[in-house]
């Protein structure tokens, strides 16, 4: 465990004494919490991420954890522990057809916006499929 605060020390009947380096103690602890998901300055959140290569080298992922997968674009949650089960969290993205082709480790349902053919696509597992367009008057009433 990164944290171990100490939520006994100083007892109500200790020595006044205690009580600085117990504080001082106590505030690094939390600076240090707080760091490990927000940038201290600016309060910002900062939540990890890399490659699945990078997330698979990390074995103590609590439940709910999350990572930004950079090799498909998109959010991962953990889902189970022991083994550590990941799902897709946030499955969408958007850019040019290269920068879709370049992605690897792409989830089946994964959205992508095409912004050069202004079009949706959807990952079924082994290629890209286009989605009509719901303003599409051919298509809209399609079932």
């Amino acid at each position: 465990m990164p944290f171990a605060i100490d939520t006994v020390t100083p007892q109500d009947t200790m020595l006044i004494s205690v009580f600085p380096s117990n504080e001082r103690t106590h505030r690094t602890s939390l600076t240090n919490i707080i760091a490990t998901e927000h940038e201290i300055a600016s309060g910002h959140h900062m939540f990890p991420g890399g490659t699945t290569a990078a997330r698979d080298l990390i074995t103590d992922w609590p439940l709910g954890a999350v990572w930004y997968n950079d090799d498909w674009g998109g959010w991962e949650k953990v889902v189970s522990v022991g083994p550590i089960v990941w799902t897709t969290a946030l499955s969408y993205g958007s850019g040019t057809t290269v920068a879709r082709d370049a992605l690897t480790n792409v989830p089946t349902g994964f959205l992508w916006y095409n912004t050069d053919t202004e079009s949706a696509n959807f990952y079924n597992g082994a290629t890209w499929d286009t989605v009509p367009s719901i303003m599409d008057p051919a298509t809209m009433f399609d079932s």
